[in-house]
């Protein structure tokens, strides 16, 4: 009987991917630099719209979070069923993500936020 410690097996990392401004996504809190799971957001993912891509391979990814708290100062946006987004509520804090840790498994693409809200979005934090 061997007394060696096994090592889980992982297999290759999950490639990274741009995303595209606009996009409302759900991620994971990691992302956000959380350690413990987000307890506003259904299966613990947050609600995000990107309004930044940078080129640079340094630079970071900026989205907005969007929360239900609707006394939050923000952009009001109503409820989006087919963004996942079932609830009323306000886009309100700019945050930013390493390049690197944007993948399917951590960003979940839901589609376009309505082009009358992102001008809201943009105009008020990018």
């Amino acid at each position: 009987m061997s007394h060696a410690l096994r090592m889980p097996a992982f297999g290759p990392a999950e490639p990274a991917y741009l995303p595209n401004v606009g996009d409302v996504y759900l991620i994971s809190p990691r992302l956000l630099g959380s350690r413990e799971d987000a307890t506003s957001a259904a299966a613990g993912l947050v609600p995000v719209v990107v309004i930044v891509v940078p080129r640079l391979a340094s630079a970071r990814i900026q989205v907005v979070t969007r929360t239900v708290d609707r006394s939050a100062p923000g952009v009001p946006h109503g409820a989006a069923p087919q963004l996942g987004l079932d609830q009323r509520g306000v886009w309100t804090n700019v945050v930013t993500v390493d390049k690197s840790l944007w993948t399917s498994r951590d960003a979940r693409w839901r589609g376009p936020l309505e082009r009358v809200v992102l001008a809201d979005v943009l105009d008020r934090f990018a």
